[in-house]
C-alpha cells in the first residue's frame, strides 16, 4: 500500500491532482492478505483516470514489494442453498456459529469477487437499471463494525455501491439481524462485496486478539 500512497502521501496526492478524483485508503487490511482498499470518488472520467494511474503504479512496482500477499476473495465452508424468498442469483449471510453461508449460483463461489460494477463504466450503466431487493443475515455482534462510528461505515458502503441498505431492529431471541439491500443487480453485488469484506476484516481482527 505504501507504493500507492508514497512518502508523506505524495503519490496518492499526485493521482488526485491529475485525475480530479478523491482517493482515500481504508484503515483495515483485507482478510488474509497485506492489502487495503482505496476508495475513489468523483465523476466517471476522473475515477477512470485514477484507476488507470494506480494500475500503472502497481504493474511497475509489484515485483519490488517484499512480503506482498495478494487478496483472493473466497468462501470457506460455503454452502450453496437457494431458497425461494431469496434472489436466485446471489444472496448470503453469516450463520449463528460464525460460518459463512451463501445462497446463489455455484459459479459465484460463495464469497463474491470484486464485481464488474467496480469499474466506472459499469457503475454508470448500473444506475438506470431495474432495482431489486436482496437480504442477508449478520450476527448481532458484527452490526457495530458494519455501521461504524456515527454510521460512517454503512454510509460509505451506500455511497460507493449506490444501493440502499437497511439493518432491521433485533427480533425476538435471534442472534442475527436482517440486512436488506435494494438497488440494481450491479450495485447490490458491490454492496455485498463491501459488506462481506467488512465482516471478514472484523473477524480477522478479532481472531488476532
Amino acid at each position: 500500500m505504501g507504493l500507492l500512497i508514497g512518502k508523506a502521501g505524495a503519490v496518492i496526492k499526485q493521482v488526485q491532482e491529475e485525475s480530479g478524483a478523491r482517493c482515500s485508503v481504508t484503515p483495515d487490511r483485507l482478510p488474509m492478505c497485506t492489502e487495503r482498499t482505496i476508495i475513489i470518488t468523483g465523476v466517471p472520467d476522473s475515477i477512470h483516470i485514477a484507476i488507470y494511474k494506480f494500475g500503472q503504479i502497481l504493474m511497475e512496482g509489484n515485483g519490488n514489494i517484499p512480503g506482498l500477499v495478494l487478496y483472493k476473495p473466497q468462501a470457506q465452508n460455503a454452502v450453496v442453498n437457494p431458497q425461494p424468498h431469496y434472489n436466485p442469483m446471489m444472496a448470503g449471510g453469516m450463520g449463528m456459529n460464525g460460518t459463512a453461508f451463501f445462497y446463489g449460483h455455484p459459479s459465484m463461489g460463495g464469497f463474491p469477487n470484486m464485481p464488474p460494477a467496480a469499474t466506472p463504466a459499469a457503475m454508470g450503466a448500473a444506475m438506470g437499471g431495474p432495482t431489486q431487493a436482496q437480504q442477508i443475515f449478520i450476527p448481532n455482534d458484527m452490526v457495530g463494525c458494519i455501521i461504524g462510528k456515527g454510521g460512517s461505515k454503512i454510509n460509505e458502503i451506500r455511497q460507493v455501491s449506490g444501493s440502499h441498505i437497511k439493518i432491521a431492529e433485533p427480533h425476538g431471541n435471534t442472534n442475527e439481524r436482517l440486512v436488506t439491500i435494494t438497488g440494481t443487480p450491479e450495485c447490490n453485488q458491490m454492496a455485498l462485496y463491501l459488506l462481506y469484506s467488512r465482516l471478514e476484516s472484523e473477524k480477522s481482527r478479532m481472531s488476532m486478539r
